[in-house]
């Protein structure tokens, strides 16, 4: 017996359904064993009420109700750890998937997660998820924006969709060794193996690929991690996306774009040195810098990781001086890391959130893609964050340590740490679960 319901849909997508379904049965997807989990569930539910300018009334608790739309083996598992007290909702369309899905998380202890095999087509009930993630999924589908506008109808009227669409910048090289893929395969051939002679006959000498780096890594990885190497280059379906064509596809679906998944990586600061450019950057409205960023940056630009909501959902002013004050901030506890493996229990690790060396307290942001960056704030200001429990307000910081730094240093160093920049420190609208 299957340990999730399965519901078939025969919908007017033809073939090309099939065809996704068939692949990720073939090659499941990702094939690591690696669980990375943020901590505390208050900073990451914090995290995402905070970009899409929540307050109390609206904010995601650490108890939504979760569809992980398009789960893939290892989401599923991630995200009823991460929220170990959630109502979780995974879904896929491959068996083979769905299979490896529930061992994991099974293996892992998120024990609470559902699992069903059902169709973006087929929505699990009109309007009743708090959250939803789909991530790397509508883009393999036939019309995406029918897709998304499914998953838009089981979406809460103040819910929250964390999407991910390819980045065009990241794909256009891969397209033509794709298609070049499909028009030189035959059918006592894996399909990998024409793959593979495809990759060496690009990085031949005769030829010239415009990232020839990136070719070779995918050549070097073609053994070790099939699934990774087939989801790139033997896909059936697959769209890509610029800003302005995600912004688009949202629109088409009836949701709204609220946030980045990681503003700093959309500014143009993180990839520009040129000091001119910098400040007219300050000039531009935050879509055109992203434009910018993703002009200018290519392959180095960030992935198209948003937080949308649907486009009846209230406009939400940002946060005023009075709000940002009364702010309760919580620091991330950073990640436990738990490998898995056959037979024996998970093994665990836990990274933290920043170090402490050389006078300062920094770390490296690794989110949105791009090149990973490094911060930094003097060592000084442990005790501040330190004091970032989820109960002490920025008021009552800025008054314990006024000795210490003045209010508008404080606060600057604040928002830097804050979800806006480095994701340090998140606020808190509802009180925090007790440590488990």
């Amino acid at each position: 017996m299957t340990p999730w319901h399965d519901r078939r849909v025969d919908a007017p997508d033809g073939p090309d359904a099939r065809a996704i379904e068939d692949h990720y049965d073939r090659y499941p997807y990702p094939e690591g064993d690696t669980l990375e989990v943020p901590t505390p569930p208050a900073h990451v539910a914090g995290t995402l009420s905070f970009l899409a300018r929540r307050r109390a009334a609206d904010a995601l608790s650490t108890r939504p109700r979760i569809w992980v739309a398009g789960c893939g083996t290892l989401q599923a598992a991630t995200v009823g750890l991460t929220f170990p007290e959630a109502e979780v909702l995974a879904t896929d369309v491959s068996t083979r998937t769905l299979e490896r899905a529930a061992a994991r998380a099974e293996a892992a202890g998120a024990r609470q997660v559902r699992f069903e095999r059902r169709d973006l087509r087929d929505p699990p009930g009109p309007a009743r998820f708090d959250l939803v993630i789909c991530t790397g999924v509508v883009h393999h589908l036939a019309d995406p924006a029918r897709g998304l506008a499914h998953v838009r109808a089981a979406l809460a009227p103040n819910g929250l969709l964390q999407l991910m669409v390819y980045n065009r910048a990241h794909r256009s090289v891969l397209a033509p060794l794709r298609r070049a893929t499909r028009r030189l395969g035959v059918p006592d051939e894996d399909p990998l193996t024409t793959a593979g002679r495809v990759l060496e006959a690009a990085l031949g000498p005769r030829c010239r690929s415009p990232d020839r780096e990136l070719l070779e890594s995918l050549r070097d990885l073609r053994t070790r991690h099939r699934a990774f190497v087939a989801d790139i280059l033997l896909n059936p379906c697959e769209h890509d996306y610029d800003v302005d064509g995600m912004l688009a596809l949202l629109d088409a679906a009836g949701l709204r774009f609220a946030a980045w998944r990681h503003p700093g990586e959309w500014r143009l600061s993180s990839v520009l040195q040129d000091p001119v450019l910098r400040a007219r950057a300050a000039a531009l409205d935050p879509m055109d810098e992203a434009r910018a960023v993703h002009e200018i940056a290519g392959l180095a630009s960030p992935m198209l990781d948003v937080i949308a909501e649907r486009d009846d959902a209230p406009a939400r002013p940002p946060y005023d001086d009075d709000e940002w004050a009364a702010m309760r901030l919580v620091r991330s506890r950073g990640e436990r890391e738990l490998t898995l493996g056959p037979d024996r229990p998970p093994r665990e690790r836990r990274i933290p959130p920043y170090r402490v060396e050389r006078g300062t307290v920094g770390g490296t942001i690794r989110g949105g893609h791009g090149a990973p960056r490094v911060w930094a704030v003097p060592e000084a200001a442990r005790p501040v964050l330190e004091a970032c429990d989820g109960e002490t307000s920025v008021a009552a910081l800025e008054a314990r340590f006024a000795d210490e730094a003045s209010r508008d240093d404080l606060r600057a160093m604040l928002r830097t740490l804050s979800p806006l920049d480095v994701g340090l420190l998140a606020p808190v609208w509802k009180p925090i679960e007790p440590t488990r």
